[in-house]
């Protein structure tokens, strides 16, 4: 009896001590995998980190590898950093609201831009008041899932705001005017229609539409749907689906848009020869 209980109490023992030895294993290996991951960030020059990795998330970073633009994703979420790998992404498990972390992945030295994508304004806030107590130049995208908070991220040093609201409305709305067009819409957006694009247009020196209104343009006659314009001389202010809306042109504002590639070539075109 006396041995079977020394066995038994050896093996509780020896057990116990492997959990620990491959607990401190286990965390050890993670803690190198980040470190790795640091220090090739380190090397990076003007790369783009995305503060979570969802549907939103995945698309943006496929349009800035398509651009030739570095990407890393920084979640706190162990499977969303696994789909991240899965895609060849570089991908950091950690919190992106720590001001210590944000140092040592790049903000303030290699990152160009960081985007916060979280679905809690908190968590965004928090990103771009860090990023921006860091970095007075780097570019901030952030999401903004209530209105109220949007003056909130603006004060913080949100560069430039995309509204969930806003984008839910507008899919919305095509979808109830116009359920040929959002099928479209969804294609362009999931690429599904490789002749079609979301795309910018700027407003350059020359153009006929200069100090002209936005109404004057009929987007409908070359089978384009303006999302929104970015006033830059307003700090980079977004004005979403500005259709109706009193906004004279300007040079150097940016058109977003979602169209065939041969539309949107015309379009160019006609703001080059044509009057408005």
């Amino acid at each position: 009896m006396v041995t079977l209980v020394l066995i038994i109490n050896g093996f509780l023992v020896i057990a116990f001590s492997t959990s620990i030895v491959t607990t401190a294993l286990a965390e050890r290996m993670e803690k190198i995998k980040k470190n790795r991951v640091e220090n090739e960030v380190k090397k990076l020059e003007e790369f783009v980190i995305i503060c979570t990795y969802d549907i939103l998330a995945k698309n943006l970073a496929k349009q800035f590898i398509k651009h030739k633009r570095r990407v890393l994703i920084v979640d706190d979420n162990e499977d969303r950093i696994a789909s991240a790998k899965d895609d060849n992404l570089l991908g950091i498990l950690s919190d992106p609201t720590n001001m210590d972390f944000l140092k040592n992945i790049g903000v303030g030295d290699g990152a160009s831009t960081i985007i916060a994508l979280s679905e809690d304004d908190a968590t965004n806030l928090s990103i771009v008041l860090g990023a921006r107590a860091l970095d007075s130049n780097i570019q901030i995208i952030t999401l903004v899932n209530d209105q109220e908070v949007e003056n909130k991220l603006k004060l913080a040093g949100a560069d430039f705001i995309i509204n969930s609201n806003q984008i839910s409305a507008f899919v919305a709305g095509e979808y109830i005017g116009q359920p040929v067009a959002f099928e479209a819409v969804d294609g362009i957006l999931l690429e599904e229609d490789k002749y079609a694009k979301v795309d910018e247009i700027e407003i350059v020196s020359g153009m006929k539409i200069i100090d002209k209104d936005i109404n004057l343009i009929n987007f409908e006659d070359y089978n384009l749907t303006l999302i929104g314009i970015i006033n830059r001389s307003n700090n980079n202010e977004f004005i979403f689906n500005p259709i109706n809306l009193k906004y004279t042109l300007k040079e150097k504002d940016i058109l977003i848009v979602i169209g065939f590639k041969e539309s949107l070539k015309e379009l160019r075109n006609d703001f080059l020869t044509k009057e408005f």
